[in-house]
């Protein structure tokens, strides 16, 4: 189970090294990895609901470190 959540999580944050930059269409898709991976995970639906909602909110307009790789930002 974990290995499979770890291969989920590390497929949603090569979604953001792929593209470069962090972009609102490239972190909806990302999150949607992760979400899909926590709930394949049987974390609490509300429980990935008010994650996923905090943590949509602060990358949207999250102003880009460029000492960071954008995945290491989402993190």
């Amino acid at each position: 189970m974990f290995d499979d959540f770890q291969k989920r999580l590390g497929s949603a944050l090569r979604r953001f090294r792929k593209s470069g930059i962090l972009t609102e269409a490239n972190i909806q898709e990302g999150l949607r990895e992760v979400r899909t991976a926590l709930l394949e995970a049987d974390v609490h639906l509300d429980v990935v609901r008010e994650f996923m909602e905090k943590v949509g909110q602060q990358a949207v307009g999250a102003q880009l470190i460029k000492s960071v790789r954008p995945e290491q930002q989402i993190v």
